[in-house]
């Protein structure tokens, strides 16, 4: 049974790097062409609770009060900041993130890595709060 400390324990997150560059390899970045920062290919496959702790742990570098919560079956991750609410379920190994009901959100099909996870939970932060979208703009 998974219960909500499984999601926002910290060391459920451990050997898995958070940030987008995994162990003993630098981040990508500084290079020209359309692409600022190349997409890697595919790491370890995670099961939807290890991949929602690393977008949970991610989310929480942006934003720290984030709250998270699960349901009984651990198929549904509910984010909260303020009075935004962002879900995120495992719908037969679619892992689905709505953001607002009139939008489809997100999905992660294929991946189910680290990379997706990180990358989403910037996505997810911007929703949150709009101003650190326009910060990662300007820099």
């Amino acid at each position: 049974m998974c219960q909500l400390h499984d999601i926002v324990d910290s060391s459920l997150t451990e050997g898995v790097a958070i940030g987008g560059a995994r162990p003993g390899e630098e981040a990508a970045g500084g290079q020209s062409g359309s692409v600022p920062h190349p997409v890697p290919p595919p790491g370890p496959r995670l099961e939807f609770d290890r991949w929602c702790r690393v977008l949970t742990t991610e989310l929480r570098r942006y934003l720290p009060d984030v709250r998270a919560s699960t349901n009984r079956r651990c198929d549904r991750v509910t984010w909260r900041h303020r009075e935004l609410l962002v879900t995120c379920t495992n719908d037969r190994g679619v892992f689905s993130i709505q953001t607002d009901p009139r939008f489809g959100g997100f999905h992660d099909a294929e991946r189910h890595d680290v990379f997706t996870a990180t990358t989403l939970a910037k996505s997810i932060a911007s929703h949150f709060d709009p101003a650190l979208s326009v910060a990662d703009r300007e820099a």
